[in-house]
């Protein structure tokens, strides 16, 4: 699929929710990369979120990384219906996989969503202390991520901070 062929306005939203339901992976992603167009156009995606949400299961790594950035960027002006997908992204955090984990807790910070803080904080907790580096580094990110989100944090936030200021490894500081 030719990049220009993401912002043709042609295709509707109906054909984008055929595309998300398809078994095919190559269809899968070109309808999140043709519903991600639309939202950077500033147009109303809202009505295949669910859609999409239901994606965040599949097991392929590609697809999980376009579905945790759509809702990123829905986030910020939904954030009530962003708050679904969290329960979603706690059992991610669980993942065998470093990639999965880490993935998972950069879309929690990347929610921006001041209720679910808390949540985020216990899960960056947990990723300070993961055994992969790339976990941690991640946690290291988050860190002011979510103090952005939520300054009142700062007192718990800083001695993770000063944990990840002391890990072993160098590319996690």
């Amino acid at each position: 699929m030719a990049k220009g062929s993401l912002f043709d306005s042609s295709v509707s939203l109906e054909d984008i929710r055929v595309l998300l339901l398809s078994r095919s992976k190559k269809e899968v992603i070109q309808g999140v990369e043709k519903l991600m167009a639309r939202q950077t156009r500033g147009e109303d995606v809202s009505s295949l979120f669910h859609n999409v949400l239901q994606l965040v299961v599949l097991p392929d790594l590609e697809i999980k990384r376009l579905i945790y950035l759509f809702v990123s960027f829905y986030s910020e002006a939904h954030p009530n219906d962003a708050i679904m997908v969290v329960s979603t992204l706690q059992k991610e955090m669980d993942s065998q996989n470093q990639l999965v984990r880490a993935m998972a807790l950069r879309a929690l910070t990347n929610l921006r969503v001041k209720n679910i803080s808390q949540v985020v904080l216990i899960h960056l907790k947990k990723a300070i202390r993961d055994p992969s580096p790339y976990v941690r580094k991640t946690a290291a990110h988050s860190v002011t991520k979510l103090f952005r989100i939520d300054p009142d944090l700062e007192t718990e936030l800083i001695p993770l901070l000063t944990t990840l200021l002391t890990d072993s490894v160098a590319t996690v500081i």
